[in-house]
């Protein structure tokens, strides 16, 4: 993972179009040259590579990784860029 440093004012992108609006497509969280975490790619990879009938179990796992991986780049200022589908209120009290 690229570990850069914040170098000037962090910023915030926020994209919230409806679902399967383009915004993966759109800002590819791999594409920013900073480390990221898709919380769908994540939870597919656990489940062999499916992004359908992801169970409860599986979500709740990838929503601690996903809080671990925004604090643990908070804490060390190091830019990163997240993908998420809002589920919990976790990104929220995190920004």
């Amino acid at each position: 993972m690229n570990k850069r440093r914040w170098k000037a004012k962090p910023f915030f992108l926020f994209a919230a179009p409806l679902k399967g609006n383009g915004k993966s497509t759109a800002f590819p969280v791999d594409s920013f040259g900073v480390d990221y975490f898709n919380a769908d790619d994540r939870a597919a990879e656990i489940n062999n590579g499916s992004y359908q009938g992801i169970t409860p179990a599986i979500r709740t796992r990838v929503s601690k990784e996903f809080e671990g991986f925004v604090l643990e780049r908070i804490k060390t200022q190091t830019n990163f860029c997240i993908e998420t589908t809002l589920r919990s209120d976790v990104t929220f009290t995190q920004a």
